[in-house]
């Protein structure tokens, strides 16, 4: 078959391609061949077929890009090769162009690392604003022979919201949450394997022993937080695990991990049998740990599937009070697999990243197969950007053999942007230059203006890594422990950067980017000089310079509404589930903040 040195897909914005998908294709391979049209539009100007599969090559003249493995593929003898369950092989025979995944997730990745990879689209941030494709009317490509698999073969973030949140995860080939990828059963899950329904009446003894008292929730309807542990040393307790775990792979073939993972919440049993099974007085942040007794458990649920189902997998999160490796257990099971759950933020103090560190290689010590739990979001409404740290933990990571990376996001994407396409790329090819990838992500989004966003972004990451001792879930609690991050001068300083940066373009696509964010900045700001402003007149005697700063303070009152209207409400691709929507935000950030300011503006005499 003739090699041709380049593939023109457009000729003078005249469509030179077609795009072939096999006959009886699913959602995912059509979804991506749209997506494949839709971008080559916006490249060229015309938008090239979507042909049928005819089993044959392309025309004389003509190019075609086949999204999967169509009749031609088949009849060239094609397939993914060593591509693995979400990588890909691109590969040219001739005029044709060949997109073959070893998943319709993978062929998917595959189309989009054409785009990005060869014919330079970006997706930085959801949404059109923030897409950044190459317009050329005469587009070709050189042939491509290329296998890419991901260094991280699970990838998941929680939180990313709404339909272009989910296009933009597609577009950075981070994975979607299908059960049959590897590792991907492991969050808390133990309380719908003993539902209180069939075992609360029958069985109170597969429950927590906690003050002499068997924890049984009142019903399945609460929520797992409350939903104490199992009794693990109980034998039932395992027999009824071991049977719930092969019934789901009976019924879910595809399936390759199940979760065990604790419910959310320290209920552990108190029991004798289970606590002879501890080390005594072990502690670790302040908690006692447990993991001896939960890694037996375990461990003999492990077991018994590899004779009933071998080559699937057990999962769970060492979090809590299971977050540090057993100590009277050589080694977990071959079919074991475990989230060990992060705060890499804190990594800003290098004592407390280096105990992370070392808790990951002792558990790859002890586990074939380990994952990492992070949380890149944590309910901040004030910024926390640490994408330097959370790129030095990623390719720490890679090196030690961690094997997948979930990380609960929930963005403010204005707040958290870079970092959070910073992971995407890294978490696909951790080999990649951080600096490189957040250079591109400046210049390509903002243009004249980017020295000056990125000195925003950059401020923002000096603030976060002031000196201070690392603390698990910092701010989680509410604004009270958020606010002491940031100064009023912080806030000052940082909203002069953002005014310079759009000052310094005058292209209208650049200046709605950094409007966005400047819109989202108003709201951390207020909330940070309003807080500061309340200290500052609370330690004011009354007088005329407390009479200023409360006029000042006042003004701050309806003004948080509107800009917080504006920046989370207004924004479809907030996660407002996570912050807003169940009474969270009144609870630690409006309700706080106003009672505190109302407290000062008394103090001040109205």
């Amino acid at each position: 078959m003739r090699q041709y040195r380049t593939l023109t897909l457009a000729d003078r914005g005249q469509p030179r391609t077609a795009i072939i998908v096999p006959a009886g294709a699913g959602e995912i391979l059509r979804d991506a061949a749209g997506e494949l049209q839709t971008a080559l539009e916006k490249m060229t100007g015309m938008a090239p077929p979507i042909g049928a599969d005819g089993g044959k090559p392309a025309p004389r003249g003509r190019t075609a890009i086949h999204v999967g493995l169509t009749t031609y593929a088949r009849s060239l003898k094609l397939d993914a090769g060593y591509a693995g369950v979400e990588g890909y092989r691109i590969h040219t025979a001739g005029r044709d162009i060949f997109i073959l995944g070893g998943s319709d997730s993978g062929t998917a990745y595959g189309v989009f690392g054409l785009l990005e990879d060869h014919l330079g689209a970006r997706w930085f941030m959801p949404g059109e604003l923030f897409e950044d494709i190459p317009i050329q009317t005469t587009l070709k490509i050189a042939p491509i022979n290329e296998t890419r698999t991901p260094d991280f073969l699970f990838r998941v973030f929680s939180g990313i919201a709404g339909l272009e949140g989910h296009r933009w995860e597609r577009r950075n080939r981070v994975s979607s949450r299908r059960h049959e990828l590897p590792y991907a059963g492991f969050h808390h899950a133990l309380y719908k394997i003993f539902p209180v329904a069939e075992y609360g009446k029958t069985h109170p003894e597969y429950y927590a022993l906690i003050d002499g008292e068997r924890l049984i929730p009142e019903s399945d309807a609460v929520s797992n937080g409350l939903f104490g542990q199992p009794c693990t040393s109980n034998p039932e307790v395992v027999d009824v695990t071991i049977a719930a775990t092969r019934a789901y792979f009976d019924e879910h073939p595809e399936a390759h991990c199940f979760s065990l993972g604790m419910n959310d919440n320290g209920n552990f049993c108190l029991c004798d049998n289970c606590r002879a099974l501890d080390i005594p007085d072990l502690k670790f942040r302040d908690r006692p740990i447990y993991s001896d007794r939960w890694f037996t458990y375990f461990n003999a649920v492990a077991r018994a599937l590899q004779e009933s189902h071998p080559g699937k997998f057990v999962g769970c999160l060492a979090y809590h009070n299971v977050e540090e490796p057993p100590r009277r257990i050589e080694r977990l099971e071959p079919n074991a697999a475990i989230y060990l759950t992060q705060d890499t933020a804190q990594h800003l103090d290098p004592e407390y990243r280096d105990k992370d560190r070392e808790f990951i290689l002792s558990w790859l010590e002890q586990c074939d197969h380990v994952c990492k739990y992070d949380y890149y979001g944590l309910g901040w409404v004030l910024p926390r950007y640490f994408a330097g740290l959370m790129a030095d933990d990623i390719k720490f990571q890679r090196s030690a053999g961690v094997k997948g990376f979930y990380a609960e996001a929930y963005p403010h994407w204005p707040a958290a942007g870079p970092q959070i396409w910073l992971a995407s790329k890294l978490w696909w090819d951790a080999g990649q230059d951080p600096a490189k990838l957040l250079d591109e992500f400046f210049s390509r989004l903002f243009g004249g203006a980017a020295g000056e966003v990125r000195a925003f972004y950059d401020r923002l990451e000096a603030i976060w890594r002031r000196p201070r001792e690392g603390r698990w879930f910092q701010g989680l609690r509410g604004l009270h422990d958020q606010v002491p991050c940031y100064t009023t001068d912080d806030a000052d300083a940082l909203e002069a950067m953002l005014s310079r940066a759009y000052k310094a373009t005058r292209d209208p696509l650049v200046r709605l980017r950094i409007d966005y964010i400047r819109r989202w900045f108003a709201f951390p700001a207020t909330l940070i000089r309003g807080w500061h402003g309340a200290d500052e007149l609370l330690n004011l005697p009354r007088g005329p310079e407390a009479g200023r700063k409360a006029a000042d303070l006042r003004k701050l009152r309806p003004r948080l509404k509107k800009v917080h209207h504006q920046a989370v409400l207004e924004d479809r691709n907030m996660p407002k589930s996570a912050y807003f929507n169940d009474g969270r935000y009144e609870a630690r950030v409006a309700d706080p903040w106003t009672e505190k300011v109302d407290e000062a503006l008394a103090h001040a005499g109205g």
